[in-house]
């Protein structure tokens, strides 16, 4: 296993989650959480140094109301109005930094596909992720609460 993709989140820290994310870490596990859809403090997992902290945007590019925000929040992707498999072979349409953390983890598996010594070399590439996805916005309409990389 290379990625983990943690789309679900709790206010409070947990000390068997805390260990699992440590032990995955130390195996040079990309690890990827959405932050939550809470509008407030960001949940864990995501809050965990180890994690790629993922909040969502909408299709103008702006921070969703209901996305949990914050420092430590790493990057943003695509999380409103988003098509999703669902129950018995259909689609819905549905919002969430749920959705926001699929597609990041998705593109570490593309780069891991076509670069896996480089990935597992830089498991914390969280960087790349954000500038790909932050490059195109000026400082200025850069979402409140998401670090300039």
């Amino acid at each position: 296993m290379h990625i983990i993709n943690m789309s679900f989140g709790t206010k409070e820290d947990s000390p068997a989650l805390s260990h699992a994310v440590k032990a995955a870490a130390k195996a040079k596990i990309v690890m990827v959480a959405s932050v939550g859809n809470n509008g407030g403090p960001i949940e864990y997992p995501a809050a965990y140094k180890e994690v790629i902290a993922v909040g969502a945007v909408d299709e103008k590019e702006r921070l969703a109301e209901f996305s949990s925000r914050g420092p430590k929040m790493d990057v943003v992707a695509p999380g409103v109005g988003i098509r999703s498999t669902w129950l018995e072979k259909k689609y819905r349409v549905l919002s969430g930094t749920s959705m926001a953390a699929a597609h990041i983890s998705g593109l570490y598996a593309l780069m891991l596909g076509s670069n896996e010594r480089a990935v597992k070399q830089t498991y914390r590439a969280k960087q790349l992720a954000a500038k790909a996805l932050l490059e195109s916005q000026d400082q200025e309409n850069r979402p409140e609460g998401v670090k300039a990389q």
